[in-house]
């Protein structure tokens, strides 16, 4: 079950891509949550923390927490022992319905839920998924569940004997969700054959098309493993890996796996579109910090400079803090940018989009405080020459350029006399 970690703001990938791609609709793209095995759509430690604060932190959006069943009470139960099948229609049919959803909607997946959602873009074509993150999810099912974090610790018992018993039993596949994605790799053959999903939505034996169409029109598929993880084996299942055939114990990386060299899902034709992304970070099963989140899911994040507290900025900014020499002088970065014949920075005088707009123009807060700019000038990456800069203001490379208007709001006509004419021809 996921677990929350102090104060937890949940600000994903998908969280961007609310604003970066149009559904036709004004306003952030929609979210789609499920949960994992033995949660529901609602807990307030879980599932109801993270739609409220996906809702506190996009303003406009959307968010839709997958119930199957008439109450949360049932979602638990269901998660547990309703055919996962079954569960992805009643999903289907639930998102179609939605006018809100009509347009599109980004996933997030918890544990089982991730490859749910999956199943979901696969057989439900409309409305369409535009991304899907899988926090967890078990891409290749698992060959052991060492720690069940079901509060009813009896149910666990029953669902590792029955598992150990005759996973791949017709009644056993029918009534327990977890036997559904239990891959056994040393009976390749009885798991391709009795996985009434797993096995189904991996094309492990027969291929459908119709899957491999609907899971490449994603613009990102994000995959997240937990590098401490013990509730399910193996933990690399949250990356598409899995066990050689034969044997429990040797991995077999993603890239080398069949169902990937022989594209049996589309797999490789999304990674070598940029669409497949592997995060990983310490942690147990569904346990993370916002700090990892933040930065690691939110590109805003990855520019966020905070004048109050500059020390908390270098060492925590993964990128902005990096690129500008902050902590470290990479003398790389001196060296290329310096080889610029020019450097045009244009900032918009009514800019209300970020702040400080006098950021367009390399400047900022003074630190320590929010109100007061230093010019370029006067800043210490100018003074110190720690990018490069002064050396390129000598050379007269720097172009500072001006103009009345929004963020990113001119006339082509500028456009064409300043930009195109002065610098680029």
């Amino acid at each position: 079950m996921f677990k929350m970690e102090n104060q937890f703001y949940v600000l994903t990938f998908l969280a961007v891509y609310s604003f970066g791609l149009s559904t036709g609709n004004e306003g952030p793209i929609p979210i789609v949550l499920w949960h994992g095995m033995g949660d529901n759509c609602c807990n307030s430690g879980s599932m109801g923390a993270i739609k409220g604060m996906l809702e506190d932190n996009i303003a406009g959006v959307y968010v839709k927490s997958i119930m199957i069943g008439n109450n949360p009470i049932e979602d638990t139960e269901n998660s547990l022992f309703l055919n996962a099948n079954t569960q992805v229609e009643m999903a289907c049919d639930m998102i179609s319905k939605d006018p809100k959803l009509s347009q599109g909607y980004n996933g997030i997946g918890f544990s089982q839920g991730g490859q749910f959602l999956r199943a979901l873009a696969q057989r439900c074509p409309s409305p369409p998924m535009i991304n899907l993150i899988s926090v967890g999810g078990q891409h290749q099912g698992v060959y052991g569940l060492p720690h069940c974090y079901y509060p009813n610790h009896k149910w666990c018992d029953y669902i590792r004997k029955i598992l150990n018993f005759g996973a791949y039993f017709k009644w056993v596949q029918n009534s327990l969700v977890q036997a559904e994605y239990w891959h056994d790799p040393i009976n390749e053959d009885s798991y391709k054959k009795g996985s009434i999903f797993l096995a189904d939505i991996n094309n492990e034996d027969v291929v459908n098309k119709t899957y491999i169409q609907q899971l490449t029109k994603l613009e990102n598929f994000v995959m997240v493993k937990f590098n401490n993880d013990t509730m399910v084996e193996p933990r690399e299942s949250e990356w598409f890996e899995f066990y050689a055939p034969g044997q429990g114990k040797n991995i077999t990386p993603l890239r080398e796996s069949k169902i990937y060299t022989q594209d049996r899902l589309g797999l490789r034709q999304m990674d070598k579109a940029g669409k497949l992304h592997f995060l990983a970070l310490d942690g147990e099963h569904l346990q993370f910090e916002e700090e990892w989140w933040v930065q690691n899911s939110l590109v805003q994040a990855e520019y966020w400079h905070d004048p109050i507290n500059e020390d908390s900025y270098k060492k925590g900014s993964i990128f902005l803090a990096d690129i500008n020499n902050e902590d470290v002088v990479n003398k790389t970065y001196i060296q290329q940018l310096t080889k610029l014949e020019n450097f045009v920075m244009v900032k918009f005088n009514n800019d209300t989009m970020v702040e400080p707009r006098e950021s367009e123009w390399f400047e900022f807060y003074a630190p320590g405080q929010g109100k007061n700019i230093t010019p370029l000038r006067e800043s210490k990456i100018y003074t110190q020459d720690r990018l490069g800069l002064r050396q390129m203001d000598k050379a007269g490379k720097l172009h500072f350029l001006a103009l009345d208007g929004e963020h990113l709001q001119f006339e082509e006509e500028w456009f064409i006399e300043n930009i195109v004419k002065r610098f680029l021809l």
